[in-house]
């Protein structure tokens, strides 16, 4: 009888110890569905309209600074952190962003500025860089998700890196950027300064096959603004004919970041923005000193109304 009783003890202890186990994790469990965002808030049009204004001549494609900036209605857009697609930014560091824009008879131009103590344009695998994206719907019947569409609803992006930026205008190279003294004999075919490029290329393209096939990740490959199609956050392209343009200027604690487009193209992997018509955007931004990158950024709560006319 006395054995009975202790194990009959030790079921009821085991019984009451899942029990409270289980009632201590269930409202967790149901907290966080309660916060995993629903397709619903994917499809959300905020009530802010950018307002392009047009101009005569030619836009401020690579001047963030220019006095023309000023003609354009500034709209200041609140950015959250994305916790739609995992990895998800856990922590907010930048709250807003402020957008204007401005056009004529053939480009679109949208001014990005936000506050941004650190201009982090490192290349380093281990450091993480500085970014922005301006998104545009390719349809909106049915209307994409803003989080970088879906499948069967794709979207189109321009993208700015500040890493890129830098290698692009210095032409150096990751080991030139972060190790100067280094030494290497490991490419004997690598351009020398004052070279004539053409010489020797086909043994240069056997040691530098990456540089030598375009692969936007060699720095210096990529345009400062590069566009890409999203069909949801893990089928993501990058476009064989780059149009966009534009660049980042780092001042007093604030990122410039200008990014161009043409109004209309024969490419069919850009979103239509005819002028006159009224379209939508997106944004997002990469704080490449609070660790953000990939998946990991801050976002508009919802696509933004767009007039260019």
């Amino acid at each position: 009888m006395r054995r009975y009783g202790d194990s009959k003890r030790i079921r009821d202890s085991v019984a009451g110890y899942l029990l409270v186990t289980l009632a201590a994790l269930l409202p967790v469990r149901i907290g966080a569905a309660q916060q995993t965002p629903s397709p619903e808030e994917g499809l959300k049009v905020l009530p802010l309209t950018v307002q392009s204004v047009a101009v005569k001549g030619a836009l401020p494609l690579n001047d963030p600074l220019s006095k023309l900036w000023g003609q354009a209605k500034e709209v200041t857009v609140k950015l959250i952190p994305q916790t739609a697609q995992e990895p998800k930014l856990a922590k907010a560091s930048i709250g807003t962003v402020r957008v204007r824009a401005l056009h004529n008879d053939g480009w679109v131009a949208f001014r990005l500025d936000w506050a941004d103590p650190t201009a982090d344009n490192n290349l380093r695998s281990d450091k993480f860089g500085d970014a922005a994206a301006v998104e545009f719907p390719m349809k909106t019947n049915p209307l994409p998700d803003y989080r970088m569409g879906s499948e069967d609803k794709p979207v189109h992006l321009l993208l700015w890196r500040a890493d890129r930026q830098w290698a692009k205008q210095s032409g150096k190279t990751f080991l030139e950027r972060n190790y100067p003294r280094a030494h290497s004999d490991t490419y004997p075919f690598a351009p020398r300064a004052g070279e004539d490029k053409i010489a020797n290329q086909p043994e240069r393209d056997q040691y530098l096959a990456a540089q030598a096939a375009g692969n936007p990740i060699v720095p210096g490959i990529a345009p400062i603004i590069e566009e890409l199609n999203a069909a949801t956050w893990n089928q993501l392209s990058v476009q064989t004919h780059q149009d966009a343009r534009g660049i980042g200027v780092h001042r007093n604690g604030r990122w410039f970041v200008v990014f161009a487009r043409p109004l209309v193209t024969a490419d069919a992997n850009d979103a239509p923005l005819p002028s006159g018509s009224l379209g939508l955007v997106a944004f997002a931004v990469w704080d490449g000193g609070s660790e953000h990158a990939h998946a990991r950024k801050m976002v508009s709560e919802g696509w933004v109304r767009l007039k260019v006319k």
